[in-house]
């Protein structure tokens, strides 16, 4: 827990031991535990991914599934298919872990947007893939710092994608070949993601538009431009908002216009992406534009 994590965390039957649930969707479900040595058991009912939080230094638990006994150590992730059994065995010390549950159809309907045959199912039930976990974490981060719905639906489809690419059983190699600068594509999304800044744009919507599965756009996005589509969006939400202050538009005008909830929200979004808040910015880009050239800058502490 830190000061950039909105939710609201309760303490558990066990002193010390802290979480937090939400459902940002009807599909999916995030729940984060803190300082937890508790042997869980679950029959699972969705495919659900447990990330157990990486830089905890000598945290080891011993768990069960599918017959098989495994150990899970920060930055490795735990894979539960519907229909299985998970039984925690020892827990060396309290452990720190995030998880994020997905109705079976979340998967399913990926398969077929993305035109592969068969169900899905984990190739394992454990994986300490680093490009899967570090987009789980972007999820989880997103959510506790109270991210708009599109943001979550962007990293929600961006994990679904890289689950079905990267820990799907029966896997077939195949990379993706773009042009970001050629490809209508990208241009269409970085049109279309502008052109709604206000407006929530709609991954389902702009997928139909282009014709192409919204895993599959998350996906080649990144891949041109190194962010997710929700992160191009809130960027140039952030470059529309510093035009605008720039030009004088008082910050309650500006909220509205880009259809933040309040100046709150709006403040610590805009400090997350320009280091501080609206009015500080402001200032020292005014108090720099008007400074002299041949005066020189102050001395740095």
């Amino acid at each position: 827990m830190n000061q950039s994590d909105n939710r609201l965390w309760i303490e558990t039957d066990r002193p010390g031991e802290w979480l937090t649930l939400a459902r940002p969707n009807p599909s999916m479900e995030l729940m984060s535990v803190t300082g937890s040595t508790r042997l869980w058991t679950e029959v699972h009912t969705q495919v659900c991914m447990a990330l157990v939080s990486p830089g905890q230094r000598g945290v080891e638990a011993k768990w069960r599934t599918r017959a098989r006994t495994l150990t899970a150590r920060p930055g490795s992730m735990m894979l539960i298919e519907p229909g299985d059994v998970h039984a925690t065995q020892a827990v060396n010390k309290p452990a720190d872990f995030d998880v994020v549950r997905f109705v079976p159809d979340v998967l399913e309907n990926a398969m077929r947007e993305l035109e592969l045959a068969g169900s899905f199912h984990f190739k394992s039930p454990e994986s300490a893939d680093p490009a899967v976990a570090q987009v789980m974490m972007e999820l989880v981060w997103a959510q506790a710092d109270g991210a708009e719905a599109f943001q979550l639906a962007a990293l929600s489809a961006e994990l679904v994608s890289l689950m079905v690419s990267s820990l799907r059983q029966g896997l077939s190699e195949s990379g993706i070949v773009l042009d970001p600068v050629r490809d209508f594509r990208l241009r269409r999304v970085k049109e279309y993601l502008r052109a709604n800044l206000r407006q929530k744009p709609c991954l389902d919507e702009l997928a139909t538009e282009l014709d192409i599965s919204k895993y599959r756009l998350c996906t080649i996005f990144k891949a041109a431009y190194g962010v997710s589509v929700g992160q191009y969006w809130m960027a140039a939400r952030m470059a529309e908002a510093s035009r605008l202050l720039l030009a004088g538009t008082p910050i309650k005008m500006v909220t509205a216009a880009l259809g933040f909830i309040d100046e709150a929200f709006f403040t610590r979004t805009f400090r997350r992406h320009r280091t501080m808040p609206p009015a500080a910015w402001v200032r020292l880009q005014q108090q720099n534009s008007r400074r002299p050239r041949s005066q020189p800058l102050a001395n740095r502490a």
